[in-house]
């Protein structure tokens, strides 16, 4: 018993010197350690103290218990070492947390301010400490935790990552910095979880969570507000830029941003700036300016700023204007203190060290920062903030006299907008689903519409949501490749059901073939009959083609997209002032662009998107869509081109035995080609919507030899190593391979030929031939030329249309192949072949 009072009465002595003398001892290693509270009720009280005193000096601790949790230095006894950290905690109202993302264990610091009730919801400030620090670091340099007990709010610290877990530490914002990026840590994920985890222990006001942070710190605020917008309601950046070339947020986030032209380590123009010992730095920076720039853009700011000298209090060597852009959506706002003359430091507070340069004292960051957090709270959703282009802008555009309609969508962030579609043609016909491209919109197919109608075709064509006559969201992060499928579907659902459509097929031109996929893949399964892709690709997360990677750059340099003037550019001839103007006219400034900047940054650079992701599963759905498949691309398509095609032909078992032109255009072959893409489109659709079908009458695939085909001579072999016959040089007959047993097409209107062929060494301007066989003569139906309809080395794809009105159908014909090439070495290898047939109409 007395040793019982021995030991509380030491105890006891040792928290009286500690509390009332404020004797100041370090918590040294135990920075790493979660937060002692003993008791496990949130809180760092007299309950976690009593438990402290019954189990001080204790010995053979051991987890899990290890002595009720009084062993913190988990040492295997309960000493000063233990009352030393519990008492820090306490005499500081701080403590710290551990939180697990993924498999990996994170930690932040708490500091609640001495007035904070939990039954209040409270605000939250996180600080992200620079890079090379921590929490500790970040509390000194900023003075934080002296505004938090002034406010009232809670301050938020959390650990960035490095080789010590306590120093010499870092964030991953992107281009910056050291240990955090080149592991490709996932702070995003982290501070989500870390908000989570908080939740759960204090009383969080939700809409009022803001951000700051210094350096390094200050570009993962940036990172924050852009991809944890719905969870930040402002931030305050100080001394740091973005590390990323864009922002993506799913709403407007107000920017408080503080710089020093005077910057050594993260300078205001950018570059790389210089290390603490002089030498340079390591990080290419992106200017305050790239950062501004790009949040007044995202936020719908007016792009000019309100410039405002603030006043001079202090002779230290600067001087500070705010440049105000105002007028933002929901209320957004973006500000930049501008400190000339001032160094890599914390406005209002003395440097940590004098390398820094100097700080300002004319201003206080945290005055500031507070007060504009307390402007802007998040305010509850209410739909998404859009613009609607006015409909005077549509006035008199050259050859689009279509009659408009509208249907409103849900914008699924409880809003609704307005979508803009066009019916034309007669009503009892199958129709036709036009989808266009970026950065066109359905004045793109204004030459095509009359043509198809005409053919006896309707035509139903949909501006998407950010495009045409269609309502636009001014947020980039409102665009998904997932919305605008969920856009159209909620368009078509509407339009299916109202207007008792029947027979259906998809055209997409451009980000209208991966839309109309997925709306099939993930929605429609079975309704639609056949599928039109002109100058598109589905991509998978590789192989992105340079002409786009150029394309998303301009966007992202020249945000107010010269629309008219880049599709006048491309087709041939170009476009007049006014068709110029027509294609600009649902956008009267930058702020109606968003969508036309959105799509090149869905395009997946990597398998791991989740834009590949969904892609690949609707590749999985077309690889068995067994229903009729066109292409039409351009001859010089630099952006999807002949890889697209090529790809579909293989992976689309419906393609095969289909037309799939390739017209003299570049990419915008609506535009530029009208008439032939409306004949394309025709004849495909009089052939899917005939009442006899076309039917199979021969198919080879030389798997094991040549599969109802002759060798005509020495240059033809039989390949099996590649399954192919080999056709090469330039001999006449001997270099090709003909059909063995005749055709009798004298009951048929039509005979389509397909093919595929792997071309090797033929110099350009040289060809193959597919031959048809009359009764009396070979006649030439199809000649493909190197470097015209094929590149050496690339597996492509031959198709040719005889109709009976065009060619002498008898009962003897036949088909033949043969290759002209003058190189005796040189040919291509052919791959397989089908023939197809249709009755005529005598016979139907």
């Amino acid at each position: 018993m007395k040793l019982i009072d021995l030991r509380h009465c030491i105890f006891f002595i040792f928290i009286w010197l500690y509390f009332g003398l404020c004797i100041d001892i370090s918590v040294g290693g135990y920075a790493a350690l979660e937060t002692p509270d003993i008791s496990k009720d949130g809180k760092i009280n007299l309950i976690d103290l009593s438990i402290m005193a019954e189990k001080w000096l204790s010995q053979d601790c051991f987890e899990p218990d290890w002595c009720q949790g009084t062993d913190i230095n988990h040492s295997g006894d309960v000493s000063f070492a233990d009352i030393e950290f519990l008492a820090t905690y306490w005499a500081g109202n701080d403590y710290t947390k551990a939180v697990m993302v993924g498999n990996t264990q994170r930690r932040y610091w708490v500091h609640l301010p001495p007035e904070y009730d939990s039954n209040q919801p409270t605000a939250v400030v996180v600080a992200f400490h620079g890079g090379g620090g921590n929490p500790q670091s970040m509390m000194t340099l900023s003075g934080l935790n002296e505004k938090s007990d002034e406010e009232g709010f809670i301050v938020v610290y959390p650990y960035g990552s490095g080789i010590d877990p306590n120093q010499s530490l870092s964030f991953n914002g992107g281009n910056c910095c050291s240990y955090a990026m080149q592991n490709n840590i996932n702070d995003i994920a982290f501070v989500d979880a870390l908000l989570d985890d908080l939740s759960e222990t204090v009383n969080v006001d939700p809409n009022r969570i803001y951000a700051t942070g210094f350096s390094n710190g200050s570009i993962m605020t940036y990172l924050a507000a852009s991809e944890l917008s719905e969870r930040f309601a402002a931030v305050a950046p100080v001394g740091g830029p973005m590390g990323t070339e864009t922002c993506n947020p799913s709403r407007p986030v107000p920017i408080i941003h503080f710089h020093g032209t005077s910057d050594q380590f993260a300078p205001f123009n950018g570059g790389y700036g210089t290390n603490p010992v002089g030498g340079p730095g390591v990080t290419d920076f992106y200017s305050v300016d790239h950062s501004i720039q790009n949040w007044v853009r995202t936020n719908g700011c007016d792009p000019d700023p309100d410039a405002v000298p603030m006043p001079n209090i202090e002779d230290d060597g600067t001087f500070v204007v705010r440049k105000t852009y105002s007028s933002g959506l929901q209320g957004s706002e973006v500000l930049l203190y501008v400190i000339m003359g001032g160094g890599h430091t914390w406005p209002g507070r003395e440097p940590t060290v004098n390398f820094l340069g100097k700080s300002t004292k004319d201003i206080s960051a945290n005055d500031l920062m507070w007060e504009f957090f307390q402007k802007h709270p998040k305010k509850p959703s209410a739909g998404m903030p859009y613009l609607r282009t006015p409909e005077s802008r549509f006035d008199s555009l050259p050859g689009y006299d279509f009659t408009s309609n509208y249907f409103m969508v849900d914008d699924y962030e409880g809003g609704q907008l307005r979508m803009h579609y066009i019916d034309e043609g007669p009503k009892a016909a199958p129709t036709i689903l036009m989808l266009h491209g970026n950065p066109t919109w359905t004045y793109q197919f204004r030459e095509i519409i009359p043509i198809l109608n005409e053919a006896g075709y309707r035509t139903i064509l949909v501006d998407y949501i950010g495009m045409g006559r269609s309502d636009k969201p001014t947020v980039f992060g409102d665009y998904t490749y997932d919305r605008h499928v969920g856009w159209v579907k909620q368009m078509f659902d509407h339009l299916d059901s109202t207007l008792n459509l029947g027979q259906v097929v998809i055209f997409g031109h451009d980000y209208g073939t991966p839309i109309g996929i997925r709306l099939m893949a993930e929605h429609y399964p079975n309704r639609f009959d056949a599928f039109i892709d002109a100058n598109a690709s589905l991509p998978e997360g590789d192989n992105i083609s340079p002409t786009h990677l150029n394309w998303r750059q301009f966007v992202r340099e020249n945000p107010d997209v010269p629309v008219g003037h880049i599709i006048s550019s491309q087709v041939n001839p170009p476009l007049s002032p006014e068709e110029i103007a027509a294609y600009d006219a649902p956008y009267p400034n930058v702020t109606y662009k968003t969508a036309i900047r959105s799509f090149p940054e869905m395009v997946p650079e990597t398998p791991e998107e989740p834009e590949a992701a969904a892609n690949i599963a609707a590749w999985t759905f077309m690889e068995s869509f067994t229903r009729p498949f066109m292409t039409i691309f351009g001859s010089y398509d630099l952006v999807g081109g002949p890889n697209a095609r090529r790809e579909f032909i293989k992976r689309v078992p419906g393609a095969y035995g289909q037309p799939h032109p390739q017209l003299d255009v570049t990419h915008y072959a609506p535009e530029d080609k009208p008439e032939a893409v409306a004949e394309e489109v025709i004849q495909f659709l009089d052939d899917v919507y005939q009442p006899t079908a076309f039917t199979k009458l021969h198919y080879s695939e030389f798997e094991e030899d040549f599969d109802g085909f002759a060798d005509g001579g020495a240059n033809c072999f039989y390949d099996p190593i590649k399954k192919a016959v080999k056709l090469t040089g330039n001999s006449g007959i001997e270099s090709s391979t003909w059909q063995v047993n005749s055709m009798d097409l004298t009951d048929k209107n039509a005979v389509k030929i397909a093919f595929r062929y792997l071309p090797f060494d033929i110099n350009d301007t040289e060809e193959f031939i597919v031959e048809f066989w009359n009764g009396s003569n070979w006649i030439d139906v199809l000649n493909h030329t190197a470097g015209v309809d094929f590149q050496n080395g690339a597996q492509d794809y031959g198709f040719v249309r005889i109709e009976n009105h065009e060619q002498t159908f008898t009962s003897d014909s036949r088909i033949r192949i043969r290759c002209c090439s003058r190189n005796a070495s040189a040919g291509i290898y052919l791959l397989d072949i089908g023939i197809y047939a249709r009755d005529s109409v005598a016979n139907q």
